[in-house]
């Protein structure tokens, strides 16, 4: 089972984070269209103060928590994927089942870690 599991719990440990990143900075330049074409805020004055307010602390935030929910995600899918039964009826149970479940377990968890991250001076 360990061979099933180690190597999706190390990839999804890896690519979450890589996500998190990409999601970043499309929401900043996104961020930036909407402030052009639909609010008319100079693209100068944009990136002016994204570059003057926006910390490090506001992506490392979210950078930490992400860990933490590759974890759980995908641990929970595993789980829920070895021990699934009942042929292809039972693997929609399952997926629905993992789903909801890793959201909840986002949701809860997100309050805890941010929690924690503000313990620790990270906001």
């Amino acid at each position: 089972i360990r061979y099933l599991v180690i190597p999706r719990v190390i990839a999804f440990f890896i690519v979450l984070p890589i996500l998190t990143i990409f999601s970043d900075f499309a929401g900043i330049f996104g961020g930036g269209l909407v402030g052009y074409f639909k609010l008319g805020i100079p693209t100068n004055t944009y990136w002016h103060d994204i570059f003057d307010y926006m910390d490090i602390d506001n992506f490392m935030h979210g950078f930490l928590k992400s860990f933490v929910f590759a974890f759980v995600i995908s641990f929970i899918c595993c789980f829920k994927g070895l021990t699934t039964t009942g042929g292809a009826e039972g693997v929609g149970k399952s997926t629905t089942a993992a789903v909801v479940m890793s959201m909840t377990a986002v949701l809860v968890l997100d309050y805890f870690v941010t929690a924690l991250l503000v313990a620790f001076g990270i906001t």
